[in-house]
């Protein structure tokens, strides 16, 4: 693969910016190590279900990776590395050294992956402190949906890489922010000589890649984009929902939380989803009622009222491909256009 080269690229030892995010419920070991062996940067959710799911996960990274090295017709240099992604809001209640997130971030800290990325607090900076005591390497990611937030995070938190989400992004993220293509000139222009910044929000295409480049992002983080792929979680009914979705289908709502009753997150906090009947009853129906349509579309694999977590940029994605094959896909398509653009400056 001919490399990309950026700042990102250099921090997390990776050959192209292209970013898998950590998505519970969606992506584990395996997928974040075809990322990264296939020169991306892979990252494993952790705090969800037990800790030692966790730790399978991140053995089966390290696994996956060692054994495609020892494979390799030409082993080149150290194995490539993979990141865990934590949510501060879990880390913080309960206050217990006992509880899952904290387990797990002490597991990941002990097996020295190579980033760990934080999202959604009140206390993240003592979570930055706290984890730079422990390894003064690691890569410090952290996920910031205003200006003030990544200026926080750059000049108090002195974060290593700043992954700035536009309101476009699937999954949960901030309600108040502004799109994306506001939101990283805005972080440029308020830290010129800041941390590298990785967009995420709405991305699909190699294009996008180009385009996040041109606007002086130093990388692209793809979280829909990777859940359709061979080595996802998503079942087979979520991906045919996503490959029939156009870019039109998505709604930002608090909705699927309330009937999956996981309302912890912090102040300001929605997530972005397909629309379905789940979205539609929500005024018909009250909520224990809700709840329990909802677990037994769950049971039956009920396309029209399970949840399907996407960005706005599903409607250009209509293949289910091995994560590899992602990479490799955006990478040609982002270096072509780049070309592209070359051809018309005289």
């Amino acid at each position: 693969m001919q490399a990309l080269t950026t700042r990102v690229t250099r921090l997390l030892r990776c050959k192209t910016p292209i970013i898998l995010p950590p998505m519970a419920g969606a992506g584990g070991g395996l997928l974040a190590a075809r990322v990264s062996l296939a020169g991306g940067f892979g990252f494993i959710p952790a705090g969800y279900g037990s800790i030692d799911s966790f730790r399978s996960e991140l053995s089966l990274a390290k696994s996956t990776i060692l054994d495609a090295q020892a494979e390799a017709a030409e082993p080149s240099g150290d194995p490539p590395g993979f990141g865990v992604g934590l949510m501060g809001w879990q880390l913080d209640h309960p206050n217990d050294n006992s509880s899952v997130p904290r387990q797990a971030l002490r597991h990941a800290l002990e097996s020295r992956v190579a980033s760990i990325w934080l999202s959604f607090g009140s206390s993240l900076g003592d979570w930055v402190r706290y984890i730079r005591s422990h390894d003064k390497d690691v890569v410090i990611t952290v996920l910031v949906n205003s200006v003030d937030e990544a200026i926080q995070a750059a000049n108090e938190w002195k974060v290593d890489l700043l992954v700035a989400q536009g309101i476009e992004s699937g999954g949960h993220g901030g309600a108040y922010a502004p799109p994306l293509l506001s939101l990283v000139p805005g972080i440029l222009t308020a830290l010129p000589n800041g941390p590298p910044v990785l967009a995420a929000g709405g991305l699909a295409t190699g294009s996008h890649l180009a385009s996040m480049l041109a606007l002086g992002a130093e990388g692209v983080v793809y979280g829909t984009r990777f859940l359709l792929t061979d080595e996802s979680f998503y079942n087979h009914v979520q991906k045919q929902a996503l490959l029939e979705a156009s870019s039109t289908s998505t709604v930002r709502t608090k909705i699927f939380d309330e009937v999956r009753g996981t309302t912890s997150w912090p102040d300001g906090v929605d997530g972005r989803a397909l629309r379905n009947m789940t979205i539609e009853e929500a005024g018909v129906y009250s909520l224990e009622e809700r709840k329990e349509r909802f677990q037994n579309a769950i049971r039956q694999n009920d396309k029209d009222r399970i949840l399907v977590w996407a960005g706005t940029g599903v409607g250009l994605m209509k293949a289910v491909k091995p994560a590899a094959d992602v990479v490799r896909d955006l990478q040609e398509e982002a270096l072509s256009r780049i070309q592209a653009v070359g051809t018309h400056i005289t």
